[in-house]
């Protein structure tokens, strides 16, 4: 098994744990950051199977969730921006549930968890 696929096999136990858990907690930003740059990175690519484009693209999702409220915070600058954003995040999360997990769409939403952080990685601290 290569590096990457042992990396994703990891990543995919950590991700079905924390999905599974009644009541998990908040993600982290390092958390959102490191799942968003594997998928975005292409090794999320190695994943064989539906169940696991599924656990990419709920977590993303929960991960994009988390990340609206806090650009919609007035303390995040250019609202025109924020708002764009937001509105942005919003349609791919019902264009997901409508569409249904793939591998595609979990690179939409790592790239949509990617832009969001951007501007409130700072604010937020290390909890989102």
């Amino acid at each position: 098994m290569s590096n990457d696929s042992e990396l994703l096999q990891r990543l995919l136990v950590a991700l079905r744990r924390d999905l599974l858990d009644g009541s998990p907690e908040r993600p982290t930003v390092a958390a959102v950051r490191n799942t968003a740059g594997f998928v975005l990175s292409g090794r999320a690519f190695l994943a064989e199977d539906g169940e696991e484009a599924e656990t990419l693209c709920l977590t993303l999702c929960r991960y994009v969730k988390y990340l609206i409220p806090h650009v919609q915070s007035p303390y995040v600058v250019g609202w025109a921006c924020a708002f764009e954003l937001v509105r942005s995040a919003q349609d791919l999360l019902k264009e997901c549930e409508q569409a249904g997990a793939s591998f595609r769409m979990a690179v939409r939403l790592a790239g949509a968890c990617h832009t969001l952080l951007e501007p409130v990685s700072e604010l937020v601290g290390d909890r989102l």
